[in-house]
């Protein structure tokens, strides 16, 4: 149907005072649909060993838990639903409610209009309702609104969203009256917007320019934020991330014009009005990442038009409505991370047009309906972290034109078919977290097009022997955490792409082999396996090597000084293997190392002085060694970036120098089960929250001072000499939540009642401390949960948060 709102906007603007606003029609520029990156995450993210292997759905929940949002309590969502007026109201058939007529009389003729006479009547293609005729009498701007759009008597209600919005209407167009199209429109569309705006706490928005008035939505110099128009009607509204707080209004179905709508990343709940189905142009509904806890309305099955609804992130229950098999035009449907029971409606496959079908993360089981993979569209499908069970289809794995298929964290049982590697368009497949067993086929390694292969965390045996040519796009292969044995080699000239290799925590054996240094890794990790002799030289020749992980093998001879040339190394894990050598200082020049692991390797000798300052360092482990001698922190050590060293367990001596002071950032300090001796320095770093001293030759006073730890959640001097009493001081310490001082003989005196203040203690050992008189007060028992030991009876420690 040809539109006419061009004209019907020019009547309209000749026919109302210019103090509604004037301005030219602007035009829109699409925006596209939103859709989800697959693959594993952007390497920045990958902070620890573990957090790179991390499924799709899980680093999709992350993500979400790491967005801004405005956190709300069950408690307060309860508060702010019953604040609204109603619950969203059933729809009634609009033709019962019919615009008022008079009968025509031969003596009485219409009054003439008072404005500018207008033009030819153009009815624009989008607008209220048609009731039948045109009105032949006027109706009052409240008569129209409870004819078309709030009959539930939420408009004649003060103190409700509808109410205020109509208020403010007329308080900034007065003169703005029903009876044309073009009136009738800006009328719907300035209220439904309104009722918005403070149903969602407008006023607290982070941007609002230009709402309520006195410029009309689609002014071009003075538009309301996050509006746009084409063709002098609303077709976008756009308030992503703006916090958008409250319940979503049914009055929206009165911006009749409106195409995309994006709410996401807000803090909405209750539930998505039914009248969306009403809304016969939307073609994007984007709520994404809220809290909507209320089930996905039937009735968006009715909104024909629509191409894109992404509901994703929110608290959704219930099950996928069948409706939605209805939409002929949808191409993207994302119900991802929400509490979505049930199967799979097979009456999706009618929606011919669907192209991504994203549903991870939900509480979705049973067998995987094979009715998808008729759908002729589909390609990218994620049904990741539910519940379902059996062997996957084989109609799926046949599907020609499947390019995404993440079923990870699932039940699927049975092989890993390998017809897989006959689908050319197939780029990620995540199979990884199933109950699937066998070899790994051959069939699927022969696939020229798969760029991300993920089978961990399976039961998977056999060897990995990847012929000539295997995976020659791949970029990721991951097939850890399964039972592959044998050895394991690379193809001259193969996986020429491969970016990460994980194929740690199974049973491989043998030698690392020398062609792995000939691939372009980012991450390579062969932990917890069985391989043997001595860390490749070779693997320097990686110039792009970001994260190695070697841990957990049989690997020996001395650490290779060439991995201390790999400049782009962050991460680097080489624990628990027998390399009986000593540190290599050259690891401290490592500009971009962040996390530094040497523990239980055998290392013997010094601690070199260049790793008092290393630039980037964010955590250094070489506990469980035999290393010897004094720290070398100094008064100028600087490692600005480290926040946990732990030392322990080896063979170290002498006092703890100043220069730990210096690591402002130092949240976990390590030296248990060593030779230290003497006092203690001032401990200043504010945002401690761990330190253990226990099991070494401490002979000092208690200090005092540490109630300057504001963060300190664990105290442990154990295993040494302290002297004098409790410090009555370590109170205030209001985060603490194990206090452990047992076999301490020479501290004396009672235990301070001021220990009573600290709600969070969880656990208070003084077993074994001969020097201490009195009991323990009530004060300090009667802190909730707490577990106390004393006497010499062994103490079970309670699970810390």
């Amino acid at each position: 149907m040809e539109r006419n709102s061009m004209l019907a906007l020019a009547l309209y603007l000749a026919a109302v005072p210019s103090s509604l606003g004037s301005g030219a029609l602007r035009q829109s520029t699409e925006k596209p649909i939103d859709t989800y990156s697959f693959g594993y995450a952007d390497q920045d993210e990958m902070a620890t060993s573990n957090e790179y292997s991390l499924s799709w759905s899980e680093w999709t929940r992350n993500l979400f838990r790491r967005r801004r949002l405005r956190p709300l309590t069950p408690a307060q969502i309860q508060i702010l639903i019953n604040q609204r007026h109603d619950d969203p109201f059933e729809e009634k058939d609009l033709t019962l409610f019919p615009a008022p007529t008079i009968s025509p009389s031969p003596t009485i003729a219409p009054s003439p209009p008072t404005t500018t006479p207008p033009g030819p009547t153009v009815a624009p293609t989008t607008g209220p309702p048609s009731t039948g005729s045109p009105t032949t009498i006027s109706e009052t701007v409240e008569e129209f609104l409870t004819r078309t759009l709030t009959d539930d008597g939420a408009l004649q209600t003060n103190g409700t969203a509808q109410r205020n919005a109509y208020e403010e209407l007329l308080a900034q167009f007065p003169d703005l009256t029903p009876g044309t199209a073009a009136s009738d429109y800006l009328i719907s569309i300035i209220y439904s917007l309104n009722t918005l705006y403070f149903s969602t706490e407008g006023p607290q928005w982070l941007s609002s320019s230009n709402w309520l008035g006195p410029s009309i939505p689609c002014d071009v110099t003075s538009p309301w934020f996050g509006v746009t128009c084409t063709t002098g009607e609303v077709s976008e509204v756009i308030l992503q991330n703006n916090d958008l707080l409250g319940q979503l209004p049914s009055e929206i179905r009165g911006i009749y014009s409106l195409e995309r709508f994006d709410v996401s990343q807000n803090s909405l709940f209750g539930s998505i009005p039914s009248t969306v189905g009403q809304m016969s142009l939307l073609t994007a509904f984007v709520g994404g990442t809220n809290f909507v806890n209320e089930t996905i309305p039937t009735e968006f099955g009715q909104a024909l038009s629509l191409e894109e609804i992404d509901l994703n992130s929110n608290q959704i229950p219930g099950s996928i409505p069948t409706q939605l098999g209805q939409l002929q035009n949808l191409t993207t449907l994302n119900l991802g991370v929400n509490e979505i029971t049930g199967f799979i409606p097979v009456e999706l496959a009618q929606a011919t047009s669907l192209a991504r079908l994203y549903l991870d993360s939900n509480l979705l089981g049973g067998a995987l309906a094979s009715e998808l993979a008729s759908i002729p569209a589909l390609s990218d499908l994620s049904i990741a972290d539910n519940q379902f069970n059996g062997a996957i289809p084989s109609q799926i794995t046949q599907k020609t034109n499947l390019r995404h298929f993440l079923a990870n964290i699932n039940q699927f049982t049975g092989q890993v078919p390998g017809a897989f590697g006959a689908i050319t368009s197939l780029e990620l497949l995540d199979l990884s977290d199933n109950s699937l067993t066998g070899e790994l086929p051959g069939e699927l390694l022969a696939s020229t097009s798969l760029q991300e292969l993920k089978l961990a965390r399976n039961g998977l045996t056999g060897s990995i022997i990847l012929p000539s040519g295997s995976l020659a796009s791949a970029e990721l292969l991951d097939l850890s955490g399964n039972e592959f044995s044998g050895t394991f080699d690379v193809p001259a000239g193969d996986l020429v792409n491969l970016r990460v290799l994980q194929l740690n925590d199974n049973q491989l054996a043998g030698v690392i082999p020398f062609s792995v240094a000939l691939l372009p890794l980012e991450i390579l990790d062969l932990s917890t396996n069985g391989f043997t002799g001595t860390i490749p030289g070779e693997l320097a020749i990686i110039t792009s090597l970001r994260e190695l992980y070697l841990q957990q093998n049989e690997l020996g001879g001395a650490i290779p000084e060439a991995l201390t040339q790999i400049t782009s190394l962050r991460n680097l894990d080489l624990g628990f293997n027998d390399f009986g050598s000593g540190l290599l200082p050259g690891f401290a020049s490592l500009p971009n190392l962040q996390h530094f692991s040497l523990k239980s390797c055998g290392l013997t000798g010094n601690i070199p002085t260049e790793y008092a300052s290393f630039p980037s360092l964010i955590k250094m482990d070489l506990s469980n060694n035999n290393l010897n001698g004094q720290l070398p922190f100094g008064p100028d050590s600087q490692s600005p970036s480290l926040q946990e060293l732990s030392l322990g367990a080896n063979q170290l001596t002498g006092q703890i120098p100043p220069g730990v002071g210096n690591y402002v950032n130092l949240e976990i300090f390590d030296l248990t089960n060593n030779a230290f001796t003497g006092g203690l320095p001032v401990i200043v770093n504010p945002n401690l929250r761990i330190l253990n001293l226990g099991t070494n030759f401490f002979l000092d006073d208690l200090p005092p001072g540490l109630d300057v730890l504001s963060n300190l959640e664990i105290l442990d001097f154990s295993n040494n000499f302290f002297q004098s009493s409790i410090p009555p001081e370590w109170g205030d310490l209001g985060n603490l939540e194990c206090l452990i001082l047992e076999r301490n003989p020479l501290i004396v005196g009672q235990v301070p009642s001021e220990l009573g203040n600290l709600s969070n203690l969880k656990l208070l050992d003084i077993r074994e401390m001969s020097g201490l008189t009195g009991t323990v007060p009530q004060e300090v028992r009667d802190i909730p949960d707490i577990v106390i030991c004393e006497g010499t009876e062994p103490c079970e420690s309670p699970k810390l948060a």
